[in-house]
């Protein structure tokens, strides 16, 4: 917490007694100099425009007569919203203005207080939005996203959760039981993607202010790490690594936050961790984006420079630990915060400058960086320096489930071939698909007799890609490997796969799908460059081929083929490997270690 002013936020729909609930905290702590404030919306310089808004619903609306419930007075609403969307957007960043100025007002004379307690906060000012303009609990979740870095971010957050017929009973000036309703599923979705503690609302307001004293005192010294991730769209392994490692790290005690780019797949997980999420379009430098990608660069960066800084600011973490090399900009408003930084390194860039340029930025921004293989530190680091930047090697762990033991079903396309090659992985010239392809091209049918052939992987945008995976799916079907797209079922197809290739043609820093399909079982073979050469010893957990090399491909597949006794032993010692090289609780006591030795 860094010794600094805490915040408590605590919501619910209206009856839910937070309000009560609050005032009993304020009495309790007062003696810890804690107080509480009403931080909800008013109408202030929105009063005249509220008052224009309402004239003009009436005089559009039919005379339906006296009495309409308040769910035909929201759908109104939401009809004007749909008419006049641009009206819609004026409205909501006045709304914003609005309250930021109240927001500002009101906690500067609030300074000195060590506690506050928030009766009504900016999650129940985007509740209202949502209600007046129809918004899904996407919308909600995705505009507090966004708009959180102008706030101070609570860190103690509960939720009173009553039934509506409850809060009907307990008041008498609410509109109708479609008010409540409206309203329940917002805040059961903020609960749910913020890390709020879900509180029963039915039980008394001593027992529930107990358990939010307890939280404030043991939350006193909270360690706060916030991970961050330049994500795009198209999923990899890097994603899920971010967001496993935010769960486990808050499993443990400490305070979690996280900031992606993009709201894509991955943002469940961070939901079903209770791992609060911004997601901002920040800047994401890449050479791919040319010339015109550099005139923007200054722009694109400084923009999102400023908004690091005032989300660090109010979010006040111990560290900030950036997830892939292009996230120097959050690195850069950590290091001028005065924040240490951890950089996770992933990628191996294969030209010399730009190694250089990285190792350069990383040195800058952050006292020590995590690869995740030592091919992938040794690109950019000389380990035989000392240097006052601390360069080290954590590999990542698996998912749970990949270790598990479990009886999965066999896939129904897998159903009628009695051994089965994988391979899996975007539909990324990198990855090697064409040289998987050509090499099962080049298997006798002797060879492929009673063999399935697979592409796992989905298509990744950009027209260069696009004529990549063109190419590869009608060689593919030349050859008879069959592709089955984008899956969610990875973990049953590995368990089931005699043979999963990995063909990568560039140095794969620590490649996810050979560490699962190890612990899957499988014989695997990979491209002997990068991180694989790590996980995998030649003949003993795997076979390695040199990349690009179809011929060498076809060799390798072939020999496993033709082995079944081969096939299992290396799958046996394969998936040992895994188990004993990337242990969960180990990694995470040498990665929490390192935070606390940067901020000591």
């Amino acid at each position: 917490m860094n010794g600094r002013q805490r915040l408590v936020c605590i919501i619910g729909t209206d009856g839910s007694g937070k309000t009560t609930l609050t005032e009993e905290l304020a009495s309790r702590l007062k003696g810890s100099g804690a107080v509480s404030v009403w931080l909800g919306a008013e109408s202030i310089l929105l009063l005249p425009v509220r008052k224009i808004l309402r004239l003009f619903r009436r005089s559009i609306s039919s005379p339906s007569g006296t009495g309409a419930t308040y769910v035909k007075e929201v759908e109104e609403k939401h009809r004007m919203a749909e008419r006049h969307p641009l009206l819609a957007k004026v409205y909501v960043w006045l709304v914003l203005f609005d309250y930021g100025l109240q927001y500002a007002f009101k906690r500067l004379g609030l300074s000195s207080k060590k506690i506050l307690l928030l009766d009504r906060y900016f999650y129940d000012v985007a509740v209202n939005l949502a209600v007046a303009l129809g918004w899904d609990e996407d919308q909600l979740i995705a505009f507090i996203s966004r708009h959180f870095h102008r706030f101070g971010f609570p860190d103690v957050r509960f939720y009173v959760r009553v039934p509506p017929d409850v809060s009907m009973a307990r008041k008498d000036d609410i509109p109708d039981a479609g008010y409540l309703a409206l309203r329940l599923s917002f805040y059961d979705r903020i609960a749910q993607d913020f890390g709020f503690v879900v509180l029963d609302g039915t039980r008394s307001i001593d027992q529930n202010g107990g358990l939010i004293q307890e939280a404030i005192d043991s939350r006193a010294d909270v360690f706060h790490v916030h991970y961050v991730h330049s994500n795009n769209y198209d999923l990899g392994g890097a994603d899920f690594c971010m967001a496993r490692m935010a769960e486990e790290v808050q499993k443990r005690g400490y305070g979690v936050t996280a900031s992606l780019r993009l709201r894509t797949q991955v943002a469940s997980a961070y939901a079903e961790a209770g791992v609060p999420l911004f997601v901002y379009p920040f800047c994401r430098p890449q050479l791919s984006r040319g010339f015109q990608g550099l005139l923007v660069l200054p722009f694109s960066a400084g923009w999102s420079l400023v908004y690091f800084i005032r989300l660090l600011l109010r979010i006040r973490p111990d560290i900030v630990h950036v997830n892939d090399l292009y996230d120097f900009v959050p690195a850069m408003a950590a290091w001028i915060l005065r924040i240490p930084v951890v950089y996770h390194i992933r990628m191996i860039r294969t030209r010399k400058t730009e190694r250089l340029i990285f190792a350069r930025l990383v040195g800058l921004t952050s006292k020590a960086s995590v690869s995740v293989s030592d091919a992938v530190r040794s690109a950019y680091f000389k380990t035989s320096e000392t240097t006052a930047h601390s360069a080290r090697v954590i590999y990542d762990w698996p998912n749970d489930t990949f270790i598990e033991e479990s009886d999965l079903p066999c896939p129904d396309e897998f159903q009628q071939y009695p051994v089965r090659v994988l391979m899996v992985g975007r539909l990324e010239e990198w990855k090697g698909q064409h040289i998987f392809v050509e090499a099962v091209a080049q298997l006798s049918e002797e060879e492929r007799k009673g063999v399935g052939f697979f592409l796992v992987g989905g298509r990744v945008t950009g027209a260069e890609k696009e004529r990549y995976a063109d190419a590869v799916l009608a060689a593919a079907e030349k050859a008879r490997v069959i592709w089955l797209g984008e899956r969610r079922d990875v973990r049953n197809l590995l368990s089931w796969t005699d043979v999963s290739v990995h063909a990568s043609t560039t140095p794969d820093p620590f490649p996810g799908v050979v560490l699962e399909s190890l612990l899957s079982r499988s014989a695997v073979i990979g491209a002997n460059a990068g991180g694989v050469a790590e996980m995998i010893e030649d003949k003993v957990h795997g076979l390695l081929v040199t990349p690009g090399k179809a011929g060498e491909l076809a060799h390798a597949i072939s020999a496993l083929l033709g082995s079944k006794e081969l096939r299992e032993t290396l799958a046996k010692n394969g998936r040992e490997r895994i188990l004993a090289m990337c242990r969960k609780e180990e990694i995470l006591s040498v990665l929490i270690g390192l935070y606390r030795e940067l901020k000591t």
